[in-house]
């Protein structure tokens, strides 16, 4: 009888913890579950939860980022763009950002935009090899061979 009543106390307590975590936890429990489905590739199902816990007030940095990145996944790609920005914004040393906005950019066809952010990138760190190559992609992609050349160029060290 004894083992029976603790069992069950036990089990009660299990109950009762996890039903207050969740309420007093909510934002957590909404980004963990946005961030289980954004790992398995779902971002229609991470979406509604990423946006909810930022109306829940979460603080967590990589929610808009995600939110950004599942949006342009799922092929909203003018919100994609506008939470980079966003974020861009609020956090101009944030160069992920501008590489992901960058990116979206050259995905998307609209090579003058992309070309902007990674010399923006390339001005806040001269020496950034991978905003370079990806500038030097996108001219070529543009038609832009020349000047392709000229950034393959720097990135291997010869004089331009």
């Amino acid at each position: 009888m004894k083992k029976q009543f603790l069992f069950l106390f036990l089990l009660v307590v299990a109950v009762l913890t996890t039903a207050a975590y969740h309420i007093i936890n909510e934002n957590w429990v909404l980004f963990r579950k946005a961030e289980s489905h954004f790992a398995r590739k779902e971002y229609s199902e991470a979406i509604p939860l990423y946006q909810n816990a930022l109306k829940e007030g979460s603080d967590k940095p990589e929610i808009i980022t995600h939110l950004a990145q599942a949006h342009l996944a799922s092929g909203n790609v003018a919100e994609g763009r506008r939470l980079y920005e966003k974020l861009m914004t609020e956090q101009p040393d944030n160069l992920a950002a501008f590489f992901a906005l960058a990116d979206a950019f050259s995905i998307s066809g609209q090579f003058v935009e992309a070309v902007r952010l990674y010399r923006e990138i390339l001005k806040r760190d001269t020496h950034n090899r991978i905003a370079r190559i990806r500038l030097a992609r996108v001219l070529v992609w543009s038609g832009h061979f020349h000047e392709a050349i000229e950034e393959y160029k720097k990135v291997l060290g010869e004089s331009v």
